[in-house]
């Protein structure tokens, strides 16, 4: 099973807060990229989506460090925190208050990518009885591929949460489907990147 993790293409990290024009520049190409994506890896592949939600009274109370030291984004409810690209009903979404996808969310997304793996096995006439899938054996994720925003922030995060959970697995990060606060950051965190075992590559590599 491959993956495709679309991180944050979010309205706040594209118009709002912390947007820019590159992350508004780049946002056909991550549609296109992953409508492509699901066409070429419809057998074998699942795409997961993060998606950051806050509320005002962490700002206001201070709750995380984040409140601190970034502007409010990705109000729970608000139009900041939609995603801005089609999600399929058997796409997972694993929402998160800070950088990185919590244990228990991401536990759920393996559970659903677990499922999908043995439907579709199913559908190929396969016996799920005989489909061997642990949790615990994360092989069953053949390769990650990562895309969105910021790079230097929940992109870098989460590709490092990824690369502790998945050791043996080969991981992409897509650079240029991904923006940062600056392009000093997003070079800094592909740099960061690549020290850690991660490919940094281009959509047409």
């Amino acid at each position: 099973m491959k993956l495709l993790l679309v991180v944050d293409v979010q309205y706040d990290f594209i118009y709002g807060a912390l947007g820019s024009d590159y992350a508004q520049k780049i946002l056909p190409d991550i549609q296109k990229y992953i409508s492509d994506w699901r066409e070429d890896n419809e057998d074998e592949g699942m795409v997961v989506f993060t998606q950051d939600s806050h509320t005002k009274s962490e700002w206001k109370e201070k709750k995380f460090i984040e409140a601190q030291l970034i502007p409010y984004h990705c109000g729970e409810n608000e139009t900041g925190s939609s995603i801005l690209v089609p999600i399929a009903s058997n796409e997972p979404i694993c929402e998160k208050e800070t950088f990185m996808i919590p244990n228990d969310s991401w536990e759920e997304c393996e559970k659903q990518i677990a499922e999908k793996i043995a439907y579709d096995y199913m559908a190929r006439g396969g016996i799920v009885e005989d489909l061997q899938v642990n949790l615990n054996d994360t092989s069953f994720i053949e390769e990650i591929d990562i895309i969105g925003y910021c790079t230097d922030i929940c992109v870098i995060s989460n590709a490092l949460l990824l690369r502790r959970n998945y050791p043996g697995t080969p991981i992409n990060i897509i650079e240029n489907l991904c923006a940062g606060t600056s392009k000093e950051a997003h070079d800094a965190a592909l740099t960061v990147a690549k020290s850690c075992l991660i490919n940094v590559r281009k959509s047409n590599e």
